[in-house]
């Protein structure tokens, strides 16, 4: 019980500042419902499939590499972190902590889209793209935290991450398909692990991959092996 009461307030902790300030959730809805109409009015239902897929593959990585990477990072610049190295925690329950804080934060996020998915007959579909997100989250959150750890310098770690989730969230073929794209930069760009996960989805309704399914499934899996090898390598949990 002592780990999972140390995992659970770790998540606790993570989920503060929607906790303690829930007008960001009416953020993320108008966000959510405003895409919905314009791509309603001017996509189609096949753009609207899509997008219930991608708000949760994309913004589930997204979730995790940006806020789950500013915890980690405010944490280490503001030398919150020794107090937590000075605990009997390991980075393993604090690590897992902020990844189900960052989970449980992005499926209240994306409530509405389980509406959306209702109205389109593809709310079946719905605990594999949850699946599939909650996986991103974990990846997107190992990113940040390999990256933010070999940063020697405090400086603005928003601005990392808020760059990077921005580009690599609206530049690869996310609300467009990957088909769309010139060979080979149609498969290059699955190598990208939320790209991949959406393209994968898109193979089972039928709307096209650039690359099989199964090839989609080990790019998911070898950006998580690699993570988990990158961390255990470069990520200190103590004093340096």
């Amino acid at each position: 019980m002592g780990r999972l009461n140390s995992v659970l307030g770790y998540a606790y902790l993570s989920m503060l500042w929607i906790i303690r300030e829930p007008i960001w959730l009416l953020n993320g809805f108008v966000w959510i419902v405003g895409f919905f109409m314009i791509f309603h009015f001017w996509g189609g239902s096949e753009a609207l499939i899509n997008y219930t897929v991608v708000i949760i593959t994309a913004g589930y990585w997204s979730m995790g590499l940006n806020v789950g990477g500013q915890e980690y990072g405010w944490n280490k610049i503001t030398r919150l972190e020794e107090y937590y190295i000075a605990s009997p925690v390991s980075f393993g329950d604090y690590f897992i902590g902020i990844t189900m804080g960052m989970t449980a934060t992005s499926l209240i996020y994306s409530l509405p889209v389980f509406l959306i998915a209702h109205q389109l007959g593809v709310l079946h579909l719905m605990p594999l793209v949850i699946l599939l997100g909650a996986y991103l989250v974990f990846v997107g959150t190992a990113t940040s935290v390999v990256i933010i750890s070999r940063v020697k310098n405090p400086m603005n770690i928003s601005a990392l991450t808020n760059t990077v989730s921005t580009v690599l969230s609206l530049v690869p073929p996310l609300y467009y398909p990957a088909t769309a794209l010139p060979k080979p930069l149609d498969a290059l760009s699955s190598l990208l692990p939320h790209v991949a996960a959406t393209e994968y989805v898109r193979s089972i309704v039928g709307i096209g991959s650039a690359l099989p399914p199964l090839h989609n499934l080990l790019i998911m899996a070898g950006w998580g092996l690699g993570l988990l090898i990158l961390i255990h390598r470069y990520v200190t949990w103590g004093w340096e």
